[in-house]
């Protein structure tokens, strides 16, 4: 895997392209498909790629000038996946195993009921099959700040603020929740009248790991409205 952000990625000079709407979008589907496994190497390969590729265009958009001073920490990314993808997908892969196994004739229908009954009881994090986007969006956004596997390999930089440098673990976060939803519908934080507040609290939450799946999930769920 690359240490750096790949200098295809830019916002122009040679070998560079202008990120369209849909490697943004492509990139997405990769990162949040239910599909893909991090248990399995092909797959791994495939969602590192759109991670580190979805970094690059934040990068570019909003911080240029750290275009090369992004490292990625790919064991924490391995890890982010990992509990990303249980907490997310698990209850749904389940059922899935389980109908497959009344399919092949291993289990009876009557077993599968009683199994799915006790799956309902046990303390998951995400019990259903279909979690909401909001959830999916919240499920990341949890891990992303417990691994934080892209950050800035310096702690200054002359041509950005300390601030805004301290935040950018916090704001790539955000960033790719917020993306993944307006895939199904719109985002719009400041249509509230807290607005500020929201945003102000959004930095310091993400930023100093002040957050839980149940807060994370009020936040995009008060700041997303489906497609219909």
């Amino acid at each position: 895997m690359p240490e750096e952000i790949p200098p295809g990625i830019g916002s122009g000079g040679e070998g560079q392209y202008f990120p369209t709407e849909e490697d943004v979008n492509g990139n997405l589907r990769t990162l949040f498909s239910e599909e893909l496994l991090i248990s399995n190497s092909s797959d791994q390969y495939k969602l590192f790629v759109a991670f580190i590729n979805l970094t690059g265009i934040f990068t570019i958009s909003f911080y240029p000038t750290l275009q090369n001073e992004i490292r990625f920490d790919y064991v924490g990314l391995q890890c982010l996946f990992a509990r990303f993808q249980r907490d997310a997908f698990g209850v749904g892969r389940f059922k899935k195993a389980m109908d497959g196994l009344v399919a092949e004739q291993k289990m009876t229908e009557e077993g599968r009921q009683r199994v799915l009954q006790e799956v309902d009881q046990l303390s998951i994090r995400i019990n259903t099959k279909e979690p909401r986007k909001t959830k999916i969006a919240a499920a990341f956004s949890l891990w992303m700040c417990a691994m934080r596997p892209a950050h800035p390999r310096t702690l200054s930089c002359p041509l950005v603020k300390r601030e805004d440098l301290d935040l950018y673990c916090a704001s790539l976060n955000f960033w790719i929740a917020s993306a993944y939803l307006t895939l199904y519908g719109d985002v719009n934080v400041h249509r509230l009248p807290d607005w500020r507040i929201r945003l102000a609290r959004i930095r310091y939450d993400f930023t100093y790991r002040n957050v839980n799946l149940s807060s994370l999930e009020m936040l995009y769920s008060s700041i997303f409205v489906l497609r219909r």
